[in-house]
């Protein structure tokens, strides 16, 4: 895993983004973390969004719950796909708009 700080960031944004696919990077301001840069592309997108998709973290959390307590639902990957198809394509506005 490499370390880059947000000014070699700025600078070399082509050299620290292009060697992702190698390994992923932590982007450090003042010495602390505040960013983690991950190597994506199409195929890895769709499984990403999922996994980090808020209702569906949620209903996991409400699942190993009724595991505990011997009810156990479980979801095939259509099904998943249908209930969140709408968020798992990215969308083109840009982040803080």
């Amino acid at each position: 895993m490499k370390f880059a700080n947000v000014r070699e960031l700025k600078i070399n944004s082509r050299s620290v983004l292009g060697n992702l696919k190698h390994e992923d990077v932590v982007i450090t301001n003042r010495g602390r973390p505040v960013a983690a840069v991950i190597y994506m592309d199409a195929d890895l997108l769709e499984s990403y969004v999922i996994a980090h998709h808020p209702t569906l973290v949620a209903d996991i959390g409400k699942d190993v719950q009724a595991w505990k307590k011997g009810r156990l639902r479980t979801y095939t990957l259509d099904e998943v796909r249908a209930r969140f198809s709408d968020s798992t394509s990215p969308s083109r506005r840009r982040l803080g708009r």
